[in-house]
């Protein structure tokens, strides 16, 4: 009886000896996937290397976690807009509103673009009647100098520096919006600035940490 127990216990050790081997191996197979391509996921590296041979999906994802190899995720959001302070802030002044021209109403906004050189950021002013870009700018950074470029591209545009207030500069009130440079240009172009309120909604996320709805008003 004891014999068997020794043969028993063995058994089970070179079958967990043999296992370490397998994770080692899969864990060499992992780094040189990563090496060419650094951000493939594990479920990707197991259909592409065919490892279904060897041992489960699950498993094999439990096992490369355990040993680093589980991909942190992207940040789901990258601020463009920051509204804190009480300097220039102003009420929402299109809600409603009727066009029936063109120059009534300019929209403003900073959207991002991901290459592979780095981040861009991407300004622009858009007229929301013709639709038309007035103002288009990229920048590797988000300071306020560059919605003044922006603005002044709107200018040039538009063949035209005085609007007697029949404009009125729509943003989301972000600090680029409410500089002093930037709003003594609207002032001295006799613009109205108008500024979107905004609504933060969190929502649920399978991975922790909730993910925020952004929703303009």
């Amino acid at each position: 009886m004891l014999q068997l127990r020794n043969q028993a216990y063995h058994k089970r050790l070179k079958k967990k000896d043999k296992k370490h081997d397998l994770y080692d191996l899969l864990e060499r197979i992992v780094k040189e996937d990563r090496q060419i391509k650094s951000r493939a996921g594990l479920r990707v590296i197991y259909h592409k290397q065919r490892l279904y041979t060897l041992l489960g999906v699950n498993q094999f994802e439990q096992q490369m976690s355990m040993r680093g190899y589980a991909l942190k995720p992207y940040r789901s959001y990258i601020k463009t807009t920051d509204s804190r302070g009480h300097h220039y802030k102003f009420d929402n002044l299109i809600a409603g509103i009727t066009l029936n021209g063109e120059n009534q109403i300019i929209v403003g906004d900073i959207t991002y673009y991901q290459s592979i050189s780095g981040l861009y950021y991407i300004f622009q002013f858009q007229d929301y009647y013709t639709l038309e870009i007035k103002g288009l700018l990229g920048s590797e950074d988000m300071k306020g100098e560059n919605a003044e470029k922006c603005l002044q591209q709107v200018f040039s545009y538009n063949k035209k520096r005085k609007y007697e207030y029949l404009l009125i500069i729509h943003t989301d009130g972000g600090g680029q919006y409410r500089s002093n440079n930037f709003q003594n240009m609207l002032s001295s172009a006799q613009i109205r600035p108008s500024h979107a309120k905004i609504l933060i909604y969190p929502i649920p996320s399978k991975f922790g940490q909730p993910f925020w709805f952004f929703q303009y008003i």
